[in-house]
């Protein structure tokens, strides 16, 4: 008899152990933090945005309800269980914050990518995008609606023809050294009705297919992109010089070179500025333009400039230009 009285104690002893451990709320900061479910002894729940101890009492708000205070016995609460679950519901957030974080990575590379096109083609005016290749774009506008002309690169002659559009051609040439360059045809084909356009110079290369005007500019520090060929660099600047028409052909004078890079009546500076993303650079004359003949030159150095350049015309009642590119609600 006395050894089963004994176990029986031991009996009791433990189911007290155990429901005391079930009716003992946690203390710890953050285990209390986690707790938004406390799971009743008789297995049903409350889902709870605070709760707290009062005594004997456990005060909560559900989250179900009107955001009341009700409250229960502290010892209809499964502790044991409802730490449990907490815990649970912790690893199971970590995994979810995790998943978020991998989200939110691709997230941020979709962003990037997005970004990396926009630069690309940004707008130049609302709903109007350069577009993504080589070469050296106008903002034009034809009967006051915006449009992208696109210039052909002439590579003028310095003295003899090379074929090649990137031509050095020194600045301030001694004067009895001929230097005038020549451009073919007795006019630009192309005709801007602004006197105060904006340029816009392809820094990087846009699709892997090449337009006719695709840009390729010489510098002292040449670079490159994939497949070698060179590209515009930032630190190029321009200028507009006149254009002298003649019977068939059109001539920058010697004269004019004389006075590159500074502006004259021959010569127009411009303000150059590289758009976010580094792919097109920004040109616009400080001054305006009046009717006439034009090329748009980049000057390599301090005393070296390009002779392949840009022309055009200033002729605000010639038609529109072919080719261009217009707003897409258009």
């Amino acid at each position: 008899m006395g050894r089963r009285k004994a176990f029986g104690w031991v009996a009791v002893l433990a189911l007290t152990a155990t429901l005391f451990a079930q009716t003992k709320p946690p203390t710890d900061a953050a285990t209390v933090a986690s707790i938004h479910r406390l799971i009743l002894t008789d297995g049903s729940y409350q889902q709870v945005r605070r709760w707290e101890i009062k005594g004997d009492r456990v005060r909560y708000i559900s989250a179900e309800r009107n955001g009341a205070w009700e409250e229960l016995p502290i010892n209809m609460v499964d502790w044991a269980a409802t730490e449990k679950f907490a815990h649970g519901l912790t690893e199971s957030g970590r995994d979810e914050a995790a998943a978020s974080a991998d989200a939110r990575a691709v997230d941020a590379e979709e962003a990037a990518e997005k970004a990396e096109i926009t630069s690309r083609t940004p707008p130049v005016v609302p709903h109007l995008n350069l577009p993504n290749r080589d070469g050296v774009w106008v903002l034009d506008y034809f009967r006051n609606q915006p449009e992208l002309v696109t210039l052909e690169q002439d590579s003028g002659d310095v003295n003899q023809r090379t074929g090649h559009n990137v031509q050095r051609a020194p600045i301030n040439p001694p004067p009895n050294r001929k230097a005038e360059i020549r451009l073919d045809g007795g006019g630009s084909k192309v005709h801007l009705h602004e006197n105060q356009p904006e340029f816009y110079v392809s820094l990087t290369g846009g699709d892997d297919t090449a337009g006719p005007d695709a840009l390729s500019v010489a510098t002292n520090d040449v670079t490159h992109d994939a497949k070698g060929g060179a590209v515009s660099s930032p630190k190029s600047q321009y200028v507009i010089v006149n254009v002298d028409p003649r019977r068939n052909y059109r001539v920058i004078t010697n004269v004019t070179l004389s006075q590159v890079p500074h502006q004259n009546e021959n010569v127009t500076e411009t303000t150059t500025t590289v758009l976010p993303g580094g792919h097109w650079m920004k040109v616009v004359p400080k001054q305006k333009l009046t009717i006439g003949q034009y090329a748009l030159m980049e000057l390599l150095g301090p005393r070296e400039a390009n002779a392949s350049v840009w022309d055009f015309a200033v002729d605000p009642q010639s038609g529109d230009n072919l080719n261009t590119i217009v707003p897409t609600e258009r």
